[in-house]
């Protein structure tokens, strides 16, 4: 059961649920993020498919990954990267001037970069952010430059 629209009712989700107004939870929610397996060397971030998801990339050829230009409407958006193969990923985005890349590294401040690399086996979070400007934050395990 679920608190929707001022009194709780029996809630059965689908792919395509969407609730305005907010919703309440009692008893536990599980959940999990969308997975989204990519087999082809180069992907389009798009920001009406890809933000909240887990990006699986699972070629064994080196690939790239194109994020879109930053607006203040995408400050607060996450994408989780998984490179299960064995090779690298390059992240770029729109534009690839400026450095619009900071990475989180233990003991250091934010380090920017026009690209960031994440090695075979690498996890990474990418947390659209206004850091003295839209910038893409991002860290996990194996973030290089």
């Amino acid at each position: 059961n679920a608190y929707v629209n001022s009194a709780w009712r029996s809630v059965a989700t689908t792919n395509a649920e969407s609730f305005t107004g907010g919703m309440t939870v009692t008893g536990g929610l599980q959940a999990s993020q969308k997975c989204i397996f990519h087999a082809a060397t180069t992907l389009t971030i798009s920001k009406t498919t890809h933000p909240g998801t887990k990006i699986v990339y699972t070629n064994n050829a080196a690939s790239t990954f194109t994020f879109p230009a930053i607006v203040t409407a995408d400050i607060g958006d996450t994408y989780t990267i998984m490179n299960a193969s064995q090779s690298s990923i390059t992240l770029d985005h729109v534009g690839g001037t400026a450095d619009k890349f900071k990475k989180l590294v233990l003991g250091s401040n934010l380090i920017t970069s026009t690209t960031l690399t994440i090695p075979r086996s690498g996890v990474v979070e990418v947390v659209v952010m206004d850091n003295g400007g839209e910038c893409y934050v991002v860290f996990g395990s194996g973030v290089i430059s």
